[in-house]
């Protein structure tokens, strides 16, 4: 039921088409998945430590995985950026936006992406939550 993906640099990989310009998947790069119908996409692989593993982030628009076992109010988990956060999103338009005090989307989701605008280059590493 995949019908595609897209990395942040907008590289495409076609299931049965042919088309492969991703590459491996990365475990610190989010993907937005196109489905012909609502199913459940499995990965395999070692589960990365959720407090350690840090994220690249450049100025303007990046996509970033949250892969924490459990959901985590938005304003904890990007509270590493600090000044430089200028918006974050979700795939079902709901916005974070700090400077107006805007927050309908409340919590990251496990195992969803957001895209992310930063005024400048910076890392994000998710601060702890309990059990993680």
């Amino acid at each position: 039921s995949v019908a595609l993906v897209k990395n942040e640099a907008g590289e495409r990989f076609v299931p049965g088409g042919g088309e492969n310009d991703t590459g491996d998947w990365h475990s610190r790069e989010a993907y937005i998945v196109y489905m012909t119908e609502r199913d459940t996409l499995r990965l395999e692989g070692r589960r990365l430590s959720f407090t350690s593993t840090t994220f690249s982030l450049h100025k303007g628009w990046n996509l970033v995985p949250y892969f924490g076992e459990s959901q985590m109010p938005v304003e904890d988990a990007l509270s590493p950026l600090s000044s430089a956060l200028v918006i974050a999103k979700d795939g079902k338009g709901r916005v974070y936006q700090p400077s107006r005090g805007i927050n309908n989307l409340e919590n990251l989701q496990p195992g969803q992406g957001y895209k992310v605008y930063v005024t400048e280059e910076t890392t994000l590493t998710y601060p702890p939550t309990d059990g993680e």
